[in-house]
């Protein structure tokens, strides 16, 4: 049998998406946060994911169903899920809904030995910057945030359905090094990417899609997690939203697509605009007198959300520091 016949077999209470079967978690009890994916039948928990989530859905079935996990091992149908978990419009054509299976062949990472959870005691110099940020602990936790002891920088896990792809780690030192290759003195980069990880072929928070009508594009990992309170938050780390990044933000199941990069990317914006112009789009702009929305606080940036006003490819917009009109979309 299959996972839904299954769930209806043992009379289990579920709802779905195109993407999963939602249930109460039977680790927390949390209803409408336990996620099992129909292609992949990964499973995770959105409230208590560091202790329940995995690979085959054996493990939640049985926490689901009471019953012994060795006995459910086997019973459902196919000995390995499907590999093919994504969707992919034609990138010659980017208005085109058509859409085509692809197998998702993105690899996966493990972190560094020095990489420590935000809630461990030797994270105390990230969870202070965070802090500093308008970030607390909790909010840290929620994000599965990490801290670099070596780097002295925090760890943004770009991950999804538990599979780790790569991080950006955003310093919390100011200062200067010496470039060992040509005895030069150079600003510490504020963000460094992992090295030979897909992170052009992903999006930051990704899980925190699921069960939204709606999708928050972001550029980075502070902006994105002001976004918190309205949910559906990504970021694209960067303001260069790549086409591969376009193709998985198509394949949303959302109605409605809001636009939050930084003002002064004014073309990329319009990009978006004409992208999703077959959905409903809402341009985000952070609070008067503010550079980006990580400057501002949850609740800033909520009240921002509630007062988007809806745009169309070919707008002008007063606030950005350039007009949307003339610009052309980039590859």
């Amino acid at each position: 049998m299959d996972i839904r016949e299954f769930l209806t077999d043992r009379g289990i209470s579920f709802k779905e998406n195109q993407q999963s079967y939602i249930l109460t978690c039977p680790n927390c009890s949390k209803p409408d946060k336990l996620y099992i994916r129909k292609l992949t039948q990964n499973f995770i928990c959105f409230f208590c994911a560091d202790s329940f989530k995995g690979g085959r859905p054996d493990r939640a079935l049985a926490a689901l169903s009471g019953e012994h996990i060795q006995s459910i091992d086997g019973i459902l149908r196919g000995s390995t899920p499907q590999a093919v978990d994504r969707l992919q419009i034609k990138l010659n054509d980017p208005y085109n809904s058509d859409v085509s299976e692809y197998v998702d062949d993105r690899p996966t990472v493990n972190f560094p030995n020095d990489f420590v959870h935000v809630t461990n005691v030797g994270a105390q110099e990230g969870v202070k910057y965070l802090e500093s940020r308008g970030v607390s602990l909790e909010i840290a936790s929620q994000y599965n945030l990490y801290y670099s002891t070596s780097q002295q920088r925090v760890i943004f896990p770009v991950e999804e359905d538990g599979r780790l792809f790569g991080w950006q780690g955003r310093t919390i030192r100011d200062g200067e090094y010496i470039d060992r290759r040509t005895g030069e003195r150079r600003k510490i980069p504020k963000m460094l990417g992992s090295k030979n990880t897909p992170l052009h072929r992903c999006l930051m928070f990704s899980d925190r899609l699921y069960g939204q009508d709606h999708v928050v594009i972001c550029e980075g990992p502070i902006d994105a997690i002001k976004c918190h309170l309205i949910g559906g938050n990504i970021a694209t780390m960067g303001k260069a939203v790549t086409d591969d990044q376009i193709n998985l933000l198509r394949r949303l199941p959302v109605t409605k697509v809001y636009v939050a990069l930084d003002p002064d990317a004014a073309v990329e914006i319009n990009q978006l605009i004409k992208y999703f112009s077959d959905r409903e789009v809402f341009l985000l702009m952070p609070p008067s007198g503010l550079k980006d929305l990580g400057e501002a606080t949850m609740e800033q940036v909520y009240e921002q959300f509630l007062h988007a006003p809806k745009v169309t490819a070919g707008h002008i917009f007063p606030f950005l520091k350039v007009g949307l009109k003339d610009s052309k979309p980039t590859s």
